[in-house]
């Protein structure tokens, strides 16, 4: 969910907007999760931390072909 709020510099008037579902831009295709990996030589184990996640969208050129993905934002986790 999400608030929207507007004002009419006119009139004063605010008006606010309850958004319940907003609609993903077909740019997003998929997330990637940001994650730190360290070794513990004492223990000789591998431990991950998950730190982060980015929603990413396609990138086409002028003609609409796939060229990428790239990251919209990183949201931090910790």
């Amino acid at each position: 969910m999400d608030t929207v709020i507007t004002f009419n510099v006119e009139t004063y008037e605010e008006r606010i907007q309850i958004i319940r579902r907003p609609e993903l831009p077909k740019s997003l295709v998929s997330v990637r999760f940001v994650v730190r990996w360290f070794y513990d030589d004492r223990l000789r184990r591998l431990y991950y931390e998950p730190v982060g996640l980015a929603p990413m969208a396609k990138v086409n050129d002028d003609e609409g072909n796939f060229l990428y993905s790239k990251p919209t934002f990183y949201w931090k986790i910790h």
